[in-house]
């Protein structure tokens, strides 16, 4: 067990392409996955579309497997297992169907509040979630590159409204467009690009800092973009453990016990203090979170029945929380505190109010 200097190299991409149906996520796919090289398979959901690209020009060669129902997480492992033993780009084609396709979590978790006695729903998701956890895990952990593709719909959010006659009413708002799976999933991907029905892509998640607030098609160019931000041997701003110069305790002359008079004052220590890495290096920004820790909150959520969805969303309006990736450091320790007294129990429900978190001791 040793530590060893971080180095992109080391790394492999996780890439989602988000867009209604025609948004051009497959072709996209293909493209990037060309300008990153290597051998190819994709994971074909979508009753062989996957196929129709083949030898169009400008599409490197790949290799299809048809995925059929049911889309539970358990095959779209086995799939990407099987990947793994040949292939160096792995596109999953579509990532939705594990969510909300025939045999997905969505079905599962319906037979299973179905099969259980109490009919429970939130049980039900306890049973779920963590076989849609090992999915994640299995994406994370690949040795692949992983282009997944996710399609997208209208989403909308229940909220209270004071008319003119000062009676609070519900009033449906539109939030945009969002990604066909479970709430948080752009979290696992170190870049996620929205792509239009034009085609062109923006990124609303982009760790690697290349794409932020362009617009642009998606192309052979982009995949080696990716591949060079990879590779770099170095990450941009290494902290350097030596970065302070050592403190000598030889720095002050020595004492003589006869160089002064009796009334000369006592001889002052060093005058360079200890040297401490916390006061070297101040960062510039509030730390927040990394995407482990925020799959760990997300997943935490959903054990104490605050499920994806607007139970969620009443607790993060509550809470001032915009997203979890926002959160810093400090303050995701306070949330993962206060949820843990919570009991693993229907807590969540439109009829149990949640509390503030953080409204009566934190400024936002």
């Amino acid at each position: 067990m040793e530590f060893k200097k971080a180095e992109r190299k080391q790394a492999k991409i996780r890439l989602a392409l988000a867009s209604p149906a025609g948004g051009g996520k497959t072709y996209s796919a293909l493209l990037i996955a060309k300008g990153i090289g290597g051998k190819i398979a994709m994971i074909d959901t979508e009753h062989g579309s996957g196929s129709l690209y083949a030898g169009v020009p400008g599409i490197p060669d790949y290799d299809v497997l048809e995925l059929s129902p049911p889309f539970s997480p358990k095959r779209y492992i086995e799939a990407i297992k099987l990947a793994e033993k040949d292939y160096a780009i792995l596109i999953i084609d579509s990532l939705s169907h594990a969510w909300a396709a025939e045999g997905g979590v969505l079905d599962m978790q319906e037979a299973a509040r179905l099969a259980s006695k109490s009919g429970n729903s939130w049980t039900a998701w306890r049973e779920v979630t963590p076989q849609h956890n090992e999915l994640v895990e299995a994406m994370l952990q690949s040795p692949c590159h992983i282009i997944a593709t996710m399609r997208s719909r209208q989403s909308y959010a229940q909220e209270e409204q004071e008319g003119a006659d000062g009676k609070k009413k519900a009033v449906i708002k539109k939030l945009g467009l969002a990604p066909v799976q479970r709430e948080g999933m752009d979290y696992e991907f170190t870049l996620v690009l929205d792509l239009s029905q034009e085609h062109y892509a923006t990124s609303s998640k982009d760790r690697t800092m290349l794409f932020d607030g362009q617009h642009f098609k998606p192309s052979e160019e982009t995949g080696a973009k990716i591949l060079e931000w990879l590779n770099k041997a170095k990450m941009q701003s290494p902290v350097s453990l030596t970065a302070s110069p050592p403190v000598s305790l030889t720095a002050s002359p020595p004492v003589s016990l006869t160089a002064s008079p009796p009334s000369s004052p006592p001889v002052s220590p060093p005058a360079n203090p200890p040297v401490s890495l916390a006061n070297s290096v101040q960062p510039i920004f509030p730390q927040t979170i990394s995407p482990e820790r925020v799959d760990e909150l997300s997943r935490l959520l959903t054990a104490k029945g605050f499920l994806p969805g607007k139970v969620r969303q009443d607790f993060f309006r509550k809470n001032k929380i915009p997203t979890l990736s926002a959160l810093t450091v400090e303050r995701a320790d306070k949330m993962i505190a206060y949820l843990k007294t919570f009991p693993d129990k229907n807590y969540g429900k439109d009829d149990s109010p949640v509390e503030g978190l953080f409204e009566s001791n934190e400024e936002d």
